[in-house]
């Protein structure tokens, strides 16, 4: 018998919306001064004040609540914005400062949540992983002798995977698990954010994993997922404006969201728009940071999905602007996305990243020239690593991928 958690979509947060930030349309291509504080080159100034302050609206985006006489919303310019408190670093990591920790970075340790809806995949990317990295699956009490059956027959090497029981509810590890800063002193430490209140044995797991590896933990005050916040490991923050808003995180200037900035490790944070009808809003679809001066963009057809052509220009021109503020150049790589309709994508760059090996998702309704070109391209992008692709059509009917189930650690600084 299935249980019901896994049936559970990757969304789960209905949070009311509290106004919007000042945002920038198709004038952020002209990179106006009133934009950035601290633009290269220049005197930066130590407050919070990147962004402008927020006007009173309830808008969130220009292409929600359209009156009827609005320009449809392939026409509308999307918006970002940039927040940020710190001053040009030239993108180097400062002895004394806080960074989030890149998804690039090479893990040494990959939790994953066991599953009965998908034992055999699973069993794939653990094998996959163990390979480079110690694993730990999560098991509820409920599943432990089926989770224990499953673990013989892989014959797993016990001294790489390890099962913990848990109370979780849901199997995206990646959105309920902790988000992983170096502190000061360069060792790292783990945050813990408010999670969905319909789900407490999901939101207990980052305490679980901290007494586990014994690391410290610090809570976090915000319903910031694990997949809606990307960097790349140098102060460079990337999210996108629904996650943002829908965290509860501070929209006004000042010490509140100075202190979220700094809690989090970023340098710098790029809001950029969400892909219209993506169920999720996590920037994770979309992009992954492939090293700390490279990134993977999501790329589709322009002629026939201009509206989503538009907002991930938009991803592609945020990270680039972020990336200027602070002194450091990106080189952007485009991944292609096929939309099989126009809010069902399948994501390449929802994988795992680990040091020789990228798990890719792959999906059976993806025309085969479409899902080729897509390997060839990451494939480009990661020259020196193996790509594993991961049968993922029953994750992303539940709106996640690889990325969603994992969560890869890094627990000795590299």
């Amino acid at each position: 018998m299935q249980h019901a958690w896994v049936a559970l979509p990757r969304t789960r947060r209905s949070i009311a919306f509290f106004g919007v930030l000042a945002c920038v349309g198709a004038a952020a291509y002209a990179r106006p001064a009133s934009l950035l504080a601290a633009a290269p080159g220049t005197s930066p100034n130590t407050s919070s004040s990147v962004a402008h302050a927020i006007p009173s609206s309830t808008a969130r985006d220009a292409t929600r609540n359209r009156k009827a006489t609005d320009p449809p919303p392939e026409e509308i310019a999307p918006r970002l914005i940039l927040l940020g408190t710190r001053p040009s670093l030239g993108g180097h990591v400062v002895p004394g400062e806080r960074r989030h920790r890149g998804d690039w970075e090479p893990p040494n340790t990959v939790v994953f949540a066991y599953a009965s809806a998908w034992p055999n995949t699973l069993r794939t990317m653990v094998r996959a992983t163990s390979a480079e990295s110690e694993v730990v699956v999560l098991v509820t009490a409920d599943d432990h002798e089926r989770a224990l059956r499953w673990y013989e027959r892989s014959r797993f090497d016990a001294k790489r995977v390890k099962l913990v029981e848990t109370s979780i509810e849901s199997p995206w590890v990646r959105d309920y698990g902790p988000l992983q800063v170096y502190n000061e002193n360069g060792r790292l430490e783990l945050l813990d954010a408010d999670y969905a209140p319909d789900r407490p044995g999901d939101d207990e797991i980052p305490l679980v994993l901290a007494s586990q590896l014994r690391l410290p933990l610090r809570r976090l005050p915000f319903g910031i997922d694990g997949g809606a916040l990307i960097s790349n490991g140098r102060g460079l923050c990337l999210m996108t404006l629904d996650s943002y808003y829908e965290s509860g995180a501070p929209e006004l200037p000042g010490p509140e969201r100075d202190e979220l900035m700094n809690q989090l490790g970023c340098q710098i944070l790029a809001l950029v728009p969400a892909l219209e009808g993506e169920p999720t809003g996590h920037i994770d679809m979309v992009a992954q940071f492939l090293g700390p001066d490279v990134i993977a963009v999501a790329e589709v057809d322009a002629r026939r999905w201009r509206s989503h052509y538009l907002r991930l220009a938009q991803v592609v021109e945020g990270v680039k602007l972020a990336a200027e503020a602070i002194g450091m150049t990106v080189r952007v790589e485009r991944v292609p996305m096929p939309v099989l309709s126009k809010s069902r994508f399948r994501t390449y760059l929802n994988g795992l990243p680990l040091a020789h090996t990228y798990l890719v998702p792959r999906y059976r309704d993806v025309p085969r020239a479409e899902q080729d070109a897509a390997l060839r391209a990451l494939a480009l992008a990661m020259p020196r690593v193996k790509l594993k692709p991961i049968d993922a059509d029953r994750m992303i009917s539940l709106d996640g991928a690889v990325h969603c189930l994992s969560l890869g650690m890094s627990i000795d600084p590299r």
